[in-house]
């Protein structure tokens, strides 16, 4: 008999619960029988069409029998309760053949789609939070690949394929709710892991365009597309559809009409070049992406508002390192974290002198020493704040001086030359910029300001009014000047300043080769006048900056790499947060971020119970960034990279491998700011470059190219073992570690460590405990040549799910 208390699975391994107890449904074989006949949905299948689907290669001789018994034994577990020998009513033997009689309601498959449709009907009718509770339940009943062990045979495979691409839509209508209910930073998690999973779907990229732009990460929303319009070309031959591009176009045009008005960005506060205080400044992003700020009301659009800890700059949002959220709220005790620039000090402010054609300062108070250092002290760069002290002093003084700032991603490169900003001010100063970030999108013939162009509007206020309200009766003069033209203004400009300018270029990296050719001659020009030039860029030794950097150099330039900061740089900034920890817990924290300050003022926002140990998150901005990193890798780098992950979860403790599975479990189907379990531990880190390549059937050789294509990513890092003088190795960070864990089904991460377990156990020498990890974690997936028998695990670690 069946009762409504009888539950069928086939969203993950197939599995049968009667009164919430999982059955015992038996070995492979009869799983996949259970799951051939639950796709006929009550219709009989014959035994002989039983019996090639279950040996697709040859039957065997006794087949027959062997489906019989099989089908005996799932009658005694499906239908127990049968008088005598009665007939079963459950699994019936009819004239065609055996058929399952399940009702369609107390099947996980009926239940998933019927929540999805009841979703998309709430929200035509507008009900956006039911909408969500619905497909939220939906995609709840997922646990691992559909129809689990019979995914693979012929007769599955439509099905599978079209219970993963519904999944997929219910994932998308998720990701809708999500930015119709305003929650946009989910909104972005949820779509980066679709773009992931199904990287040729266009409505899941168009989704992730409209969130980032959503919380104003206008320029990332722009990366997306081209990476996007790459990917389809390069695969496919194609172009992305009309509307796509419309999409496309209407962010390029901030067509509100089309995309909602992006979240407001919170009450500036004026950056004055002789006036009021400046409060502290931002971070850098984390992907180095700088746009233009804020323009002070009353001056030149040049002179720009300093961002603050809870107000980032006006157009830097296209970082992942933003949370828009935190514009409305205030900000919270010890939620931000600087690094950079102390005051500097000792630069008088200059009496007397005039500012340059068009820079009117307005009037204020005398910024204090030290305004623009924010409420937190800030660590780690003590020599490049000296340097950068005495590059002020020259150019006060009349010398012109240049200044390249350089470091990876998140290093603090922006968060100095905001800093900068400041301190210039409070000296008299005024400040103008430039970035590389707005180049993008030529192929559709439309750009953003070229950096030759944003110099020219902060230096000449009146012609930026002129081109946004042309006027009929326009004097020639005022007509737009040429690319040649608007650099040779630039140049004179700079050239006859009276006053002290500090002329800030951010993203380096981006800019064209035109404006290296400005820079350069202003480099050759500039020798007696009180300017000082500063350029941010990602990586000093990339071949587009090369022939650049090496005239500055000729000319006497100074050259600063921001390293990652220490753990004594830890320690203090915690102490100074009012957050003293043992040296071990800072250590940790170091460890965890890698040195990189993006990633460790992201860490230090999350309540302290959360940044380690087995409680510990992977911060929303951190795992965009880690998630587009893996975007940009092709799909062997991460098969390799997956497969790194898996065994450094292995490796790294019986307790932690738990934690670390329940925590990317959790992750996968939860909501995307939430990260996985941290990983305690560095042994593990350490990649087996052997053991990867025997478990992919190639050779190191081969794989070695992959694994360097991951370090250019920044998603695995190359370095020196410690205490030796050559030896070296590739090693997997914690945080990027984690992220991709989180981005694997539970199914997947099954099979690598089953794969993994398989080639550890035909290893002379293999570690016990470290393959008996791997056969732990691959739960029913183990391989059945290898003793399951492993050592008793932490009573709080489940064995993670069929």
């Amino acid at each position: 008999m069946h009762d409504q208390l009888t539950w069928y699975g086939l969203l993950g391994p197939v599995e049968v619960i009667r009164d919430g107890t999982s059955l015992a449904l038996g070995p492979r074989q009869r799983r996949v029988l259970l799951t051939r006949l639950l796709l006929e949905d009550g219709r009989p299948v014959s035994v002989g069409r039983l019996c090639r689907d279950l040996w697709p290669d040859a039957p065997p001789s006794g087949a027959v029998s062997s489906l019989r018994a099989h089908i005996s034994r799932l009658r005694s577990v499906l239908d127990p309760v049968r008088p005598g020998r009665g007939q079963s009513t459950v699994l019936v033997s009819e004239q065609g053949g055996y058929a399952l009689k399940v009702p369609r309601a107390a099947r996980d498959t009926a239940r998933f789609e019927e929540l999805v449709s009841q979703a998309r009907n709430l929200l035509g009718r507008g009900q956006l939070g039911p909408a969500r509770d619905a497909v939220d339940e939906a995609l709840g009943l997922w646990r691992g690949g559909a129809l689990g062990d019979a995914a693979e045979h012929a007769f599955a495979v439509q099905e599978a394929a079209r219970l993963h691409t519904a999944r997929q839509d219910a994932e998308e209508l998720r990701s809708t709710l999500l930015i119709r209910l305003g929650d946009l930073e989910s909104a972005i998690g949820a779509a980066e892991g679709l773009t992931l999973t199904a990287p040729l779907r266009e409505a899941s990229w168009a989704l992730l365009m409209q969130a980032l732009y959503g919380v104003g990460r206008s320029v990332e929303a722009l990366q997306a597309y081209e990476r996007f319009r790459t990917m389809l070309a390069e695969e496919l031959g194609l172009d992305p559809s009309p509307r796509m591009r419309e999409l496309h176009t209407a962010i390029l045009r901030h067509d509100t009409e089309i995309l909602g008005e992006p979240r407001p960005p919170r009450a500036t506060v004026p950056l004055a070049p002789a006036g009021e205080a400046v409060p502290g400044g931002g971070h850098d992003t984390g992907d180095g992406s700088g746009r233009g700020q804020g323009t002070v009301p009353g001056s030149a659009p040049g002179v720009r508002a300093a961002p603050t800890a809870d107000r980032p700059a006006p157009g830097r949002d296209a970082s992942p390192g933003h949370d828009p959220a935190a514009r409305h709220l205030p900000p919270s005790p010890g939620a931000t974290a600087s690094f950079g620039l102390a005051p500097l000090s000792g630069i008088a402010p200059a009496p007397g002198l005039n500012p340059p054609v068009g820079l009117t300062p307005p009037p204020g108070p005398a910024p204090s020493p030290g305004a623009g250092s924010g409420a937190v002290p800030l660590v780690g760069r003590s020599e490049e704040t000296g340097r950068l002290t005495a590059l002020l002093r020259a150019a006060a003084a009349g010398r012109a001086q240049w200044a390249v700032l350089a470091g990876e991603p998140g290093s603090g490169k922006t968060r100095l030359l905001e800093e900068l900003a400041g301190q210039a001010v409070a000296g008299g100063f005024t400040v103008v910029r430039a970035s590389g970030g707005q180049a993008l999108s030529e192929s559709d013939g439309v750009s953003l300001l070229h950096p030759t162009t944003q110099l020219l509007d902060a230096l000449r206020p009146q012609r930026a009014g002129a081109r946004s309200h042309p006027a009929r009766g326009d004097a020639p003069d005022e007509e737009p000047l040429g690319r040649e033209g608007a650099s040779a203004e630039v140049v004179r400009a700079l050239l006859h300043t009276e006053r002290p300018l500090l002329c800030l270029i951010d993203d380096l990296h981006w800019v064209p080769s035109d404006f290296h050719r400005l820079l350069s001659q202003l480099a050759t020009l500039l020798r007696e006048a009180p300017v000082a030039v500063v350029c941010a860029t990602r990586d000093a030794d990339d071949p587009a900056t090369s022939g650049l950097l090496a005239e500055l150099a000729r000319l006497g330039a100074t050259r600063l790499h921001l390293e990652p900061l220490s753990v004594t740089d830890v320690t203090e900034l915690l102490a100074a947060l009012g957050e003293p920890v043992p040296l071990k817990d800072a250590a940790a924290l170091h460890r965890r971020a890698e040195g990189n300050p993006f990633f460790l003022g992201e860490l230090l926002k999350l309540p302290a119970h959360q940044r380690l140990g087995p409680a510990a998150r992977v911060p929303a901005a951190v795992s965009s960034v880690l998630r587009a990193r893996l975007a940009e890798l092709d799909a062997p780098v991460r098969t390799t990279v997956a497969y790194a992950s898996a065994d450094a979860v292995a490796g790294a403790g019986a307790a932690t491998a738990a934690e670390a599975e329940a925590g990317a479990a959790a992750t996968a189907g939860a909501d995307a700011t939430a990260g996985t379990q941290a990983v305690v531990g560095t042994d593990s880190a350490w990649l087996d470059i052997g053991l990867l390549a025997d478990v992919q059937g190639t050779s190191a050789d081969l794989l070695l190219p992959q694994l360097d294509a991951a370090v250019t990513a920044r998603v695995l890092v190359w370095e020196a073992h410690p205490g030796e003088h050559c030896a070296g190795g590739y090693r997997f960070p914690e945080l990027a570690r984690e992220v991709v864990l989180s981005t694997l089904t539970p199914s997947a991460r099954q099979l690598l460590h089953a794969a993994l377990a398989r080639e550890l156990s035909g290893r002379p020498g293999a570690e016990p405990a470290r393959l008996a990890r791997h056969l732990w974690a691959a739960g029913p997936l183990a391989p059945a040549a290898v003793p399951e028998r492993v050592p008793e695990q932490p009573e709080h670690a489940d064995r993670p799910e069929p």
